[in-house]
């Protein structure tokens, strides 16, 4: 019988980016249930979509966490640095869905952690930020290591990395959102919550006059369909989840804070924009629960908690940092009815 199956990353995309959009209900569910990250291991897991269970893995060539994952035009999925227990890393790796196997490929100018890697339109990939130094224990002071300016592009037909332009301000942990008009909003990730907007019609970084409501890192973002950004979660300074969100207007360039704030603070949540305009906001910190945001109100509500705590995923959508969804080889396969809260199902019924 065949096997229907979605690809996590295990091991941590503290900066990094989903790198495909779920499609419709079935898709939704399957981003809920399968962001996490799998504590300990050094691999890509497959997820089955038809029982709550790991049905197999395969190993990356090196060992990382904070590292960005970034689906290529041609469906590869390129993993650029991050660390390990010898500090940061510029080894990076492309990995095939076909052969479902990991190459080494060029390494990065510069090691780097928590930074982000953003796809261009013209194919190649925009690495920005991080930092060089160890990460600082759970909750502590974000600002314990030096984030960096310098950027670096990846293009695919050399397999190669080279430098980029420099931002405007050094910062890791932040946030890399594509525009409507292929802009790329930068921000946060710094102790005083500036945001810059990159041009790659000129290839260059310019720092906004305005700058974020409160200052984050770590946090979530979701392009909503007025063109606007929805900003939610991340953490302070100390380390500490927040339930704070914020939007983001291009066309003034300024942020407004959201009168509602999360149930739940949330440290690396992952949004999904649904078909209707919604936005389900998914886990992040220790949480297993996931919170609806309506433009059209503008209120986040709807919470609802995904597994029960005995299910055999609840761990990977608790963790504190999360992975991404990279393949779903049927999207229209019934996921999980046994394994899904009433909560969840009346969610994804108001949203469907």
């Amino acid at each position: 019988m065949r096997q229907d199956k979605a690809v996590v990353f295990g091991k941590a995309l503290e900066a990094g980016h989903s790198t495909v959009q779920p499609r419709g209900r079935e898709a939704t569910a399957l981003g809920a249930i399968a962001m996490g990250v799998l504590l300990g291991l050094v691999s890509l897991a497959f997820c089955s979509t038809a029982a709550a269970q790991i049905v197999g893995s395969v190993s990356l060539n090196v060992e990382r966490a904070g590292h960005s994952a970034t689906r290529l035009g041609d469906g590869r999925i390129l993993i650029a640095g991050g660390e390990n227990a010898g500090g940061a890393l510029s080894a990076a790796e492309l990995y095939d869905p076909v052969t479902q196997r990991f190459a080494l490929t060029g390494s990065l100018v510069v090691p780097r952690a928590e930074h982000t890697a953003t796809l261009l339109t013209d194919g190649r990939v925009l690495i920005a930020g991080g930092r060089q130094g160890l990460a600082p224990p759970p909750f502590a002071n974000h600002t314990a290591t030096t984030p960096l300016a310098s950027t670096e592009v990846f293009d695919p037909a050399k397999g190669s990395f080279s430098a980029g332009p420099p931002l405007t301000s050094a910062r890791s942990g932040h946030t890399a959102t594509v525009l409507s008009d292929g802009r790329i909003l930068v921000a946060g990730g710094d102790a005083q919550g500036s945001a810059e907007i990159f041009d790659p019609t000129r290839f260059t970084f310019t720092t906004l006059a305005a700058t974020l409501t409160t200052p984050r890192w770590f946090a979530g973002t979701a392009l909503l369909q007025d063109g606007s950004v929805l900003i939610a979660g991340g953490a302070d300074a100390r380390g500490r989840a927040l339930p704070s969100a914020e939007i983001f207007t291009p066309g003034t360039s300024s942020f407004a804070a959201l009168d509602s704030t999360l149930q739940a603070p949330r440290e690396n949540p992952l949004l999904r924009v649904l078909p209707d305009g919604k936005v389900l906001i998914i886990g992040g910190s220790d949480d297993s629960t996931v919170e609806l945001f309506d433009p059209a109100v503008p209120i986040i509500r709807a919470y609802a908690r995904v597994l029960d705590v005995s299910n055999t995923l609840a761990d990977i959508l608790r963790s504190r940092t999360r992975s991404a969804l990279i393949h779903l080889l049927d999207p229209h396969h019934p996921l999980l009815p046994s394994q899904l809260t009433p909560e969840i199902r009346a969610l994804l019924e108001r949203t469907g």
